[in-house]
């Protein structure tokens, strides 16, 4: 018996999967180049069940635990730890640099 969520989740797969079909078609129509070097897919889920492969012009499409989105950093649980951990590193690079002007006092 397959559970009410793994049939869900093929479901969404399913229409992501023609979403980016449709998009591939339209890319093509119009001869644009997508950069797939760029591109990842992030399943936003606290289960830790496999999720399908997605594809975009015959190729996989890589899945990552987590990405970076204009200046934001999300992983697959959506706690902002890594965030976090990055915007205090960022921080404290620019205090020291500020040493020389404050003073350690």
């Amino acid at each position: 018996m397959v559970s009410i969520f793994r049939r869900k989740l093929n479901i969404a797969i399913a229409n992501l999967q023609t979403n980016l079909n449709s998009i591939e078609k339209w890319t093509h129509k119009w001869r644009l180049k997508i950069n797939q070097n760029k591109s990842t897919h992030v399943t936003f889920t606290l289960r830790k069940e496999n999720i399908p492969q997605l594809y975009f012009n015959n190729s996989i499409i890589p899945q990552a635990e987590t990405v970076k989105y204009l200046g934001l950093h999300f992983d697959k649980r959506l706690n902002w730890k890594q965030y976090i951990t990055k915007t205090r590193k960022h921080l404290n690079l620019k205090a020291r640099e500020l040493y020389w002007i404050l003073g350690r006092h």
